[in-house]
């Protein structure tokens, strides 16, 4: 009974060696307590908590939201199935932990999860920018804009005063601001403005009299011919646009024009006898259309050389 019961032993001793042997081999035994492998385990629970943890920090989800939506998430899974191991390392760097310091894993993902929150901030920044850059609304702040609105309005036919609004701009801009708080008639834009205004409330003759007042010439009303004239001659009309067709100073202008014989038509755009004839008004319609086109030409008129030629 002893040799068999020692063969019994034996046997039974050698199953248990083999057993051990082939736990080794699979590792069934050390996936306990072998380091590498609960290391594994551990960025393969990292890689889990992050695919949940992806989409919650502020970038991530700023970026996911301004780039259609979920693209972090598909990068983060598309990282996962590629291998395994990778996975779980990857995995656990797109994570941040509660200190937003990145978990402890490689440093591959934490690139793609630094671009994916660059995405996001640009895609804001975009937003931002086009928001402001759209934003044009409120009142224009050149005064030129809402008097030549009015007098393209207000003032037609034979109340017409310039050819067009770019006209209406060009020779705007030639007239000195002034005070729109002020009462005071004088070469003013402001002057001009005000009496545009008032055309939008009068009727028939009416009309057509404010409308002079607040055009070019400003009708007695908003200063004299002289200074509407002279306004617009001495930046248009000179040496380099016009050659000898000039006037050396502001003054030479004015004492020229004062001398005139007074028009007996009023200003408009649509009179011929405004634009042929010995008058400040004349000389007014030439350098007007000398702002807009062909100076060398219109300068002449305005010179009084033709067409409102001061002598025979």
């Amino acid at each position: 009974m002893a040799r068999p019961r020692a063969r019994y032993w034996a046997l039974g001793a050698c199953a248990a060696t083999l057993v051990g042997a082939c736990n080794q081999m699979l590792g069934i035994d050390d996936a306990s307590i072998d380091a590498r492998l609960n290391a594994a385990g551990h960025g393969a629970g990292a890689g889990a908590g992050t695919g949940a943890t992806a989409g919650t920090p502020t970038t991530a989800g700023s970026a996911s939201t301004l780039q259609g939506g979920g693209g972090s998430g598909a990068a983060a899974g598309s990282h996962n199935h590629v291998d395994p191991g990778a996975g779980r390392n990857e995995g656990g760097n797109a994570g941040m932990d509660d200190s937003h310091e990145p978990s402890t894993g490689g440093t591959d993902t934490q690139s793609t999860g630094g671009t994916h929150a660059t995405s996001g901030s640009a895609g804001k920044m975009s937003s931002n920018s086009g928001g402001e850059a759209g934003d044009t609304s409120g009142p224009s702040a050149d005064p030129c804009d809402d008097y030549c609105d009015q007098m393209q309005s207000e003032c037609t036919g034979e109340a017409e005063q310039y050819r067009d609004r770019a006209q209406c701009m060009k020779i705007c801009h030639f007239f000195p601001l002034g005070d729109d708080e002020e009462e005071d008639d004088d070469n003013s834009v402001a002057c001009r403005l005000k009496y545009v205004k008032k055309a939008h409330y009068g009727l028939g003759a009416e009309v057509t009299a404010y409308c002079r007042e607040a055009g070019p010439s400003g009708d007695g009303k908003c200063g004299t011919d002289c200074e509407a004239f002279c306004s617009v001659m001495m930046e248009v009309c000179t040496e380099e646009t016009a050659g000898p067709n000039h006037f050396e100073s502001a003054a030479e202008c004015l004492s020229t024009c004062d001398a005139l014989p007074p028009a007996e038509v009023h200003y408009s755009n649509t009179d011929p006898a405004v634009s042929d004839g010995n008058h400040a008004l004349c000389r007014i319609f030439h350098v007007n259309s000398a702002a807009m086109a062909d100076p060398e030409e219109h300068c002449e008129h305005a010179m009084g050389i033709t067409l409102c030629q001061a002598t025979p």
